[in-house]
């Protein structure tokens, strides 16, 4: 399998995998019941406005990731059309 169909694959496993909690962790704080827990597979008691807290935390840390990157990029692009 090449690396590219990993890639996809990998995705489409993930969001299989997170999309179900995701939707039901914005359920119930929608629902004012965000304050109620979950068992993870470890057997941890984690709320749902955690769950929320993790997700959007990670989007965030990916957002800079990216941004960090173009600049980075950009940069060393500005500065090979100087020479």
């Amino acid at each position: 399998m090449s690396s590219r169909k990993r890639q996809v694959f990998s995705a489409i496993i993930m969001l299989i995998c997170v999309v179900p909690m995701l939707l039901m962790a914005v359920h119930k704080v929608s629902h004012d019941q965000g304050a109620e827990t979950y068992e993870n597979v470890y057997g941890l008691a984690l709320h749902w406005t955690s769950f929320l807290i993790i997700v959007w935390c990670s989007i965030l840390a990916m957002l800079i990731a990216l941004v960090g990157r173009w600049w980075y990029f950009w940069r060393i692009r500005r500065d090979s059309l100087r020479v």
